[in-house]
């Protein structure tokens, strides 16, 4: 066999071996390595990448599950107390988690450090829930049409912004320091500027 015949055997082995390994990683990548249990009727749930902890809202047992990734546990879950917990917002940089309430008038702050829970009235049923965590703003869109913006440090509401008609959805770019807000009944989505 020519120098020239190895050469082209062993580069054709090459790639044979590189797409094997490809297809044999594309083929374990997405398939099921545990399952989670969590309180009753889990709706949202958020991941702290930085402590690897993952935090799951259930709406029927007023409840939020901690599952520590890290050590394959769920910790006791943190009783919220507040009316159906419906949604979640982690800011990493605080390791402070926020619980929107569907049924109750309140946003949740869970410390994550030692899960220390505490209220923060907002005025009405709180049903989304966005962090910006370069300006330690939370945006809490409530049932009353507004979105209240709480601050981080304090833990208090420091305005209330008037969006469109049933607001469901909020979310934040940390960049810009936008925040938009999806209305349902008026069909629209309400911008605000967080400067």
């Amino acid at each position: 066999m020519s120098v020239r015949a190895v050469t082209i055997l062993f580069a054709v082995l090459a790639i044979a071996a590189v797409c094997f390994t490809y297809y044999v990683n594309t083929v374990k990548a997405d398939y099921v390595i545990t399952t989670i249990p969590t309180g009753q009727y889990p709706v949202a749930m958020a991941v702290n990448p930085v402590t690897n902890k993952v935090y799951i809202a259930n709406l029927g047992g007023n409840d939020v599950t901690v599952w520590d990734v890290n050590n394959q546990i769920p910790a006791q879950p943190v009783n919220v107390n507040v009316g159906s917990p419906s949604a979640l917002a982690i800011n990493t940089f605080t390791n402070k988690i926020y619980v929107a309430s569907r049924f109750g008038q309140t946003v949740t702050v869970i410390d994550g450090n030692d899960s220390f829970a505490y209220p923060i009235y907002v005025g009405s049923n709180s049903v989304a829930i966005a962090v910006n965590p370069v300006t330690n703003k939370i945006y809490s869109a409530v049932f009353n049409g507004t979105v209240a913006v709480i601050d981080g440090t304090t833990g208090t509401v420091v305005s209330t912004v008037t969006a469109g008609t049933l607001p469901v959805a909020v979310a934040v770019n940390p960049v810009t320091n936008k925040i938009y807000v999806a209305n349902q009944n008026s069909n629209d989505v309400t911008v605000i500027d967080g400067n």
